[in-house]
């Protein structure tokens, strides 16, 4: 009887051993696709190194056109050697009456939680420095995330902005910078709001 009891004693140690592995593994493979700090995933020029000859910003969408010639301003997404990270880092400022934005999609395969980059601006009244992610699968917007800041932020400072989600897929992944533009605010004297971004990553 002793026998038997010791057998049965070991057979459900090893049960609970094997529960506990199984449990433990199934864990960390969760963690491993939704646990932000396990990943990162890769933006298209989001250290803003890649400029053309013509100083367009490489690989985003933009309302910036530095060959373009009128009255006002149009290279208003500029190469700037104010950077955090590497060589450059992107300054965005104003045309006459429009905010000034960049955007770019790309696919993702994983799902990222945060949207991390350093930002620095110089605002004239009212002016508004935002950022915003939107994830989608199979072109449905699955998650979203917005940072925007009204105010002065004078030197270099991470953020890192939360994106919230209602899957746990999503297969690609679009980034939009703006610098809004309060129709008041428009060249106070001579002045213009300044907005820089530099070394972006989601994770």
């Amino acid at each position: 009887m002793k026998i038997v009891n010791l057998r049965y004693a070991l057979l459900l140690s090893i049960a609970v051993a094997v529960t506990y592995l199984i449990i433990t593994f199934a864990t960390a493979c969760k963690n491993t696709v939704n646990n932000p700090a396990t990943q990162s995933i890769y933006i298209p020029n989001g250290d803003f190194e890649e400029w053309d000859q013509l100083m367009f910003l490489q690989k985003w969408e933009s309302n910036s056109c530095p060959p373009c010639m009128r009255m006002c301003a149009c290279y208003i997404i500029q190469q700037d050697t104010i950077a955090y990270h590497g060589k450059y880092s992107a300054k965005f400022t104003f045309d006459c009456n429009k905010g000034t934005y960049a955007t770019v999609k790309f696919p993702i395969n994983s799902l990222p939680q945060y949207l991390d980059c350093y930002v620095k601006g110089k605002l004239l009244q009212n002016d508004t420095m935002i950022i915003r992610v939107t994830l989608y699968q199979s072109n449905d917007s699955v998650g979203t995330g917005l940072w925007f800041a009204p105010i002065q932020i004078n030197n270099f400072t991470k953020i890192s902005v939360p994106i919230s989600s209602n899957s746990t897929i999503a297969d690609s992944a679009r980034i939009f910078l703006l610098l809004s533009q309060n129709k008041d605010s428009a060249f106070i004297d001579n002045q213009r709001s300044e907005f820089w971004v530099d070394d972006m990553i989601l994770r």
